[in-house]
């Protein structure tokens, strides 16, 4: 069982990190998980987090002693869903990086790296104030895929380019790839805990609007879409002179003004060993079908706020039990 500290949640825009000046430093092999990497000597490699994706990050050496950011590259290994391609994969995350409000400059296009076929994307990206111009290689073997993201700013770019197209040109997969790793993540909330089985990947990294964490199913088509079951979680002081019931009334005007057809309101329910309420509502978001559901707890002025983001139908039948169980983990704590 693993405790989660942080961890990432997109594959390709995930490790926004950045890279290059020509480095004389000589370089040690890392050796990941199915593959190995050239790291240079005074590149500092990062612990692994619980519960990430990202198998080995590395970030570059301060350039001097007012550097507020450093580069990175990081490493991510992941296994295709079944009955995805290639090309829904790469449509998938093209679409996530646009969501993010990236600019695509290079739209992943065909490249040999290491003697191994693969997509190169660039991408403009604003992250957290800095002004990035980012790079991502993914790479497929079977059903794994291997993404390696280079994060730099867009005016350190091409001062990294050199050496970390060197440690891209070492990245090298064994000829036997071993099992997929998945674990269990127990997650540690303000105020409360939380279980998610190894069906789900668990992020802190990316939180969905103001949610302490999100855990995302394996990717779903909707109408030739792709799309990530989720489960995101978060907290919030009850405002100040509001009782539950005007708090869930508002909850209910806020989602109907967002176009929601309820299948029922909040109604008392069991949510982990706590007693809460439950709704139930069907979305239609840029013509996708969706039947979520909202579970809140509020405790000691705190309110504790559950969504369940799901496609309808054949979908929800199929995962809305993992997010039950989840649901049913819910734990309050000193």
């Amino acid at each position: 069982m693993m405790k989660i500290s942080r961890s990432l949640l997109l594959l390709v825009a995930a490790g926004l990190a950045s890279l290059l000046f020509t480095s004389t430093a000589s370089a040690r092999t890392v050796k990941g998980t199915g593959y190995t990497i050239e790291i240079p000597e005074d590149w500092e490699i990062l612990p692994k987090q619980p519960g990430s994706r990202v198998d080995v990050m590395a970030v570059s050496p301060l350039e001097n002693a007012e550097d507020g950011f450093r580069e990175s590259l990081n490493v991510m290994r992941d296994q295709l869903p079944a009955g995805m391609s290639k090309e829904d994969w790469l449509a998938m995350n093209r679409a996530q990086l646009q969501q993010m409000g990236a600019q695509i400059l290079d739209d992943f296009v065909p490249v040999k790296i290491g003697g191994m076929e693969g997509y190169h994307t660039r991408f403009l990206l604003t992250v957290q104030g800095f002004d990035c111009d980012d790079d991502s290689y993914a790479f497929f073997k079977g059903r794994t895929v291997y993404v390696i993201s280079c994060v730099a700013l867009a005016d350190t770019r091409t001062a990294y380019q050199g050496p970390m197209g060197e440690i891209i040109e070492s990245f090298t997969v064994a000829s036997e790839l071993p099992a997929p790793e998945n674990q269990p993540v127990d997650f540690q909330g303000e105020g409360y805990s939380v279980h998610f089985s190894a069906d789900w990947t668990v992020s802190t990294e990316v939180p969905a609007q103001g949610a302490d964490v999100i855990g995302l199913l394996p990717p779903q088509s909707i109408s030739g879409k792709i799309f990530r079951p989720n489960l995101n979680i978060r907290h919030d002081p009850l405002p100040e002179g509001m009782t539950p019931q005007a708090y869930l009334e508002l909850n209910t005007e806020q989602l109907t003004k967002f176009g929601a057809t309820f299948t029922h309101g909040f109604e008392p329910a069991q949510v982990g060993d706590a007693e809460g309420y439950h709704a139930r509502f069907a979305l239609n978001i840029q013509g996708l079908a969706f039947d979520d559901d909202c579970y809140i707890v509020i405790k000691d002025g705190v309110v504790y706020t559950l969504t369940c983001t799901n496609g309808a139908g054949d979908m929800r039948a199929k995962t809305f039990p993992k997010m039950e169980a989840v649901i049913a983990s819910f734990k309050l704590t000193e």
